[in-house]
């Protein structure tokens, strides 16, 4: 049915064409309006669209909506801090094996990093917190040595690549809750090549040869110890009872079961089953979180049965 003044939009027309743009042919839409002129007369007006709802709202059938303004956070990082303070920085709740809050780590050296942040950065809006910051402080970290309490200069040395990357896997964990918030839209951490890197840290390949071995072992067999020095000029021997003799137990565990030294001292009385010499490691001392049955030896078995018997852990027989 042929366009006549009665059924003619009066808001005007829109004309699909075919067009080459960079190469590519792409559909436009050509939006044509007519408006009276100050003299009195008709004058058309065309403004190109490339989808047809654009041409739409450009033509007034739709009313163009305009989108509200994101609200920019007005928090500041030291807020974010505090707040990570008071509602993460706590132990670790578990359910089953699952921990669903907190750390298990030393909440006192969190709590250190935390303070450390605020040193650095100053106490600006979130949306202020750049890659080219969090790069700096990674940087300073890097060169800065770490003087520990009552060492002397040459005892400073540079912190270890595990030692960086754990202060900024806090660091990005604070950013993450403030996104969890909606106090920050995006990481910084992600504006940029990777701080964290896991590969520069170094492998733990150390372990006690049959010699080391061999020589603690015979340390915490010996009834006394005797040490050697001058006095006076003269040769001078002290002899006094041999405070590692506990030790055993404690070494055995570790170098024949491969417990861990938390898991060792996290050790109850139900978890050991020597007649079966089974060792239950249940899965909330461990690190992994993973419970562990480990087959004892016999030098544990004995060990475990004297520290039991001098203790009063055994049933009398």
């Amino acid at each position: 049915m042929p366009r006549t003044k009665h059924n003619r939009n009066p808001l005007g027309s829109i004309l699909e064409k075919t067009v080459v743009k960079n190469g590519k042919k792409i559909k436009v839409y050509d939006v044509r309006k007519r408006r009276r002129g100050p003299n009195g007369k008709y004058k058309d007006k065309t403004k190109r669209c490339y989808s047809y709802s654009e041409a739409l709202i450009e033509l007034g059938n739709k009313q163009a909506t305009t989108p509200e303004p994101v609200k920019t956070s007005e928090h500041t990082l030291y807020e974010l801090i505090e707040y990570f303070r008071t509602e993460h920085c706590k132990p670790a709740v578990f359910i089953g094996n699952e921990r669903i809050s907190g750390y298990r780590q030393d909440l006192k050296k969190i709590k250190a990093y935390l303070d450390e942040y605020k040193d650095f950065f100053p106490d600006v809006s979130l949306r202020d917190i750049t890659y080219e910051d969090i790069r700096q402080y990674a940087e300073l970290l890097a060169v800065t040595p770490i003087r520990r309490a009552n060492a002397t200069n040459a005892a400073a040395k540079l912190p270890s690549p595990a030692t960086i990357n754990r202060k900024l896997s806090y660091l990005r964990r604070v950013l993450n809750i403030g996104i969890r918030k909606k106090w920050l839209t995006t990481n910084p951490f992600r504006d940029g090549e990777a701080l964290i890197r896991p590969k520069a840290e170094k492998a733990r390949e150390r372990v006690l040869t049959f010699e080391e071995e061999s020589a603690l072992l015979k340390m915490c067999d010996q009834d006394y110890l005797v040490i050697e020095t001058e006095r006076r000029g003269q040769p001078w021997k002290m002899k006094f009872a041999n405070p590692h003799r506990h030790m055993k137990l404690i070494l055995f565990l570790a170098i024949d079961a491969g417990l861990r030294k938390s898991e060792i001292f996290l050790l109850r009385r139900e978890y050991v089953r020597l007649d079966e010499r089974l060792l239950f490691v249940p899965a909330e001392i461990t690190k992994a979180r993973r419970a562990r049955t480990i087959v004892i030896t016999e030098q544990i078995e004995n060990e475990l049965r004297e520290y039991f018997k001098i203790h009063g852990l055994l049933p009398k027989a």
